[in-house]
């Protein structure tokens, strides 16, 4: 346990460290004072200031050295927890450097390599009881092997070895096999995630062909897909233009569209794919299905319901923007990050993991300081909420205590990572 709160401890000090830089530019309040920074809006620990919103231990940094509890209690003092986590930060020479961040990496596409059945399937998740007993899921998803490939890829640009183009060669086999990897299901980013490896020059026109294979048999299907195709073609509805200036004034959308709260993620993801879809092979059906899954998503986000999963909503507004050049998207994404980013908790672990990759691809594509801090603040609530550091791995708890490490969300962090 000491040594998890240690590497715990050493990336919230990475974020501290980040958070410190971006007060400076603040004017010095001298009762405010933490170390040489200006603290005004955030607490102070240890000569380090927390920026508000930030989830240290559990506790909230709220502002002028207030923390929120766990229990949603408002407290004046330093709560200990939070002193003896940013002090063991302090006491730890080294943080989370790009070795540290690509040997997680790569724990996790090792540990994947026996989460797949003979058939070359991923499990869904591995999990663990109180007592340490340990076993994999009977739940097969066909997608995942889709997020796999790419968090491979991603961990292969850093080694350059042969045996791991090798599984990646393999995984891309399974993938394209009638029954066995396709159709998978079309409830993530597929698509976009097989442009970024379809854009590599690592790999060859074969290879590119079914990865290409694998966007295209994986996203025209479902019940989703068979609605549009259901329409009545008179139907304006399934037509309009993405409702982005009802979002940015804050106004309600409503499509007649009667889109179900439950598939937010669906909706968004399927935007941000088809959008990709269009960039790819510039196919103006991609573009108009787009538009369509853009505005379900759009008037689920103004129902502002609790638990609505919206995770993936600025990333689809930021691909319609790649996609058509247009400013309103651009802003749209903005917009949505600016909502999230403030006091943002992890307390959804898929959510979070959702919303650091649209960060992540964000701050790839602007080279964003801001965003960049931001990414490393949420990244730095994931390790203190959600990493096992006895098994390299990430992990959430369900009601029963049980430790699930899912292969989804920790194939995208392993991606992350080793580009980190």
């Amino acid at each position: 346990m000491k040594q998890k709160l240690v590497v715990i401890a050493s990336v919230v000090l990475l974020i501290l460290l980040s958070a410190a830089v971006f007060y400076k530019s603040k004017k010095p309040v001298e009762s405010m004072l933490c170390g040489a920074v200006s603290c005004e809006n955030g607490c102070c620990v240890k000569g380090k200031c927390i920026p508000k919103g930030l989830e240290i231990a559990g506790y909230t940094c709220r502002e002028n050295n207030t923390w929120q509890t766990p229990e949603g209690k408002i407290e004046t003092k330093l709560p200990e927890a939070v002193s003896i986590a940013v002090g063991q930060a302090l006491e730890v020479p080294g943080l989370l450097s790009s070795e540290k961040a690509r040997e997680i990496a790569q724990n996790i596409v090792s540990w994947l390599d026996g989460m797949k059945n003979d058939k070359g399937q991923y499990f869904a998740n591995e999990n663990c009881a109180s007592d340490g007993l340990c076993q994999t899921s009977s739940t097969i998803d066909k997608q995942r092997g889709i997020i796999t490939v790419w968090s491979r890829y991603r961990n292969y640009l850093g080694s350059r070895n042969a045996p791991e183009m090798d599984l990646i060669d393999a995984e891309l086999a399974t993938l394209t096999t009638p029954g066995v990897g396709s159709p998978a299901q079309n409830d993530y980013l597929n698509c976009t995630l097989m442009y970024e490896l379809h854009k590599s020059n690592v790999f060859t026109p074969q290879q590119k062909n079914k990865i290409t294979s694998i966007c295209n048999d994986s996203i025209f299907y479902g019940e989703e897909m068979n609605n549009y195709n259901q329409r009545s073609k008179s139907d304006e509805a399934y037509s309009a233009e993405p409702a982005v200036e009802l979002f940015l004034e804050g106004k309600p959308v409503n499509t007649g569209l009667n889109a179900n709260p439950d598939k937010m993620i669906k909706y968004s993801s399927y935007t941000a794919d088809m959008a990709t879809l269009y960039i790819w092979t510039k196919e103006a059906k991609a573009l108009e299905l787009g538009k369509y899954f853009f505005n379900l998503a759009l008037e689920t986000k103004s129902q502002e319901l609790e638990n609505t999963d919206d995770s993936l909503l600025g990333l689809a507004a930021y691909k319609f923007y790649e996609a058509t050049g247009e400013q309103k998207y651009l802003e749209a994404s903005g917009k949505f990050m600016e909502e999230k980013s403030t006091g943002l908790k992890c307390s959804n672990f898929v959510y979070c993991v959702n919303y650091l990759y649209f960060l992540d691809y964000y701050s790839d594509k602007t080279d964003d300081p801001e965003i960049k801090l931001k990414s490393e603040e949420l990244f730095a609530m994931l390790m203190a909420n959600f990493y096992d550091s006895g098994k390299n791995l990430f992990y959430y708890k369900n009601e029963n205590g049980i430790n699930y490490y899912p292969v989804a969300q920790n194939s995208i962090l392993s991606g992350i990572l080793a580009n980190y």
